[in-house]
């Protein structure tokens, strides 16, 4: 919400009402990569948010060990963290994260995720101005959590981006079909990502108060996180990306 990231949705304005109106955290974890998180106060409605450095915030996620996240200001490209670890999340940890963040004042929040399984795009194909994705749904219903992200790039500029959720059918190629016109374009990045069910629950909610219109996180717009005692979302996604360069028009998998 402070910046366009795989936090899919960060346009959204984060404020709050009152003179204390507490906090914002949000951590995203993806197998491979290194563990980051934002968190700062949510700001009044009269106020612009942003991340309030000079918080003094005690961060601990456990993997297979409980560690410390620091504060050290960082962007991936994409997205600001105020808070991170020289740890990686091991591509072969499959057991719950948990996390826990202690307040300047003490209180403490707390969140868990699970790992969703790994991801596959079968093939991408552009024919009449139309951007075919295929992938075939899990089995098993609680890994039927995805985003499909589309992001048009010129000049090694993103351009636009468009998102589209799904949650298929267990077992079913799922086919997703958005239209556009490649060529005003030099690359289309194609990206499938799996969420948890809280992930993309939380997606969906920004999503619906984005449509909705909504200006400012306030009590009654149901943002769907899962940290207790705060807003926003601990959770964990894995991805696939594919890229089609300007004259590509198919790109399999067998």
């Amino acid at each position: 919400m402070l910046a366009a990231s795989c936090n899919v949705y960060h346009e959204l304005d984060v404020r709050n009402v009152g003179d204390s109106p507490g906090y914002f955290i949000e951590c995203y974890c993806m197998p491979g990569e290194l563990y980051s998180l934002s968190a700062t106060k949510l700001a009044t409605i009269d106020q612009k948010q942003y991340l309030d450095y000079s918080l003094d915030f005690n961060v601990h996620i456990t993997d297979t060990e409980r560690f410390k996240l620091y504060q050290s200001l960082f962007s991936n490209g994409n997205v600001i963290y105020n808070y991170g670890s020289p740890r990686r999340l091991s591509s072969s940890f499959t057991d719950a994260l948990h996390l826990e963040v202690e307040s300047p004042e003490g209180d403490v929040f707390i969140a868990s995720t699970a790992i969703p399984q790994p991801v596959e795009i079968a093939s991408v194909e552009y024919n009449n101005e139309v951007v075919s994705v295929k992938f075939n749904a899990s089995s098993d219903p609680t890994q039927n959590y995805y985003v499909v992200s589309l992001a048009y790039i010129k000049d090694e500029k993103v351009e636009k981006t468009s998102l589209l959720f799904r949650n298929p059918k267990c077992g079913v190629e799922e086919l997703v079909e958005i239209k556009l016109d490649y060529e005003k374009y030099n690359k289309l990045e194609v990206s499938l990502k799996r969420f948890t069910y809280e992930g993309y629950m939380y997606q969906m909610s920004i999503k619906d108060a984005k449509q909705a219109n909504v200006d400012n996180l306030i009590p009654g717009a149901h943002i769907r996180g899962n940290i207790e005692g705060a807003t926003g979302i601990f959770t964990c996604y894995t991805q696939d990306v594919i890229e089609l360069e300007k004259g590509d028009f198919v790109f399999g998998r067998n």
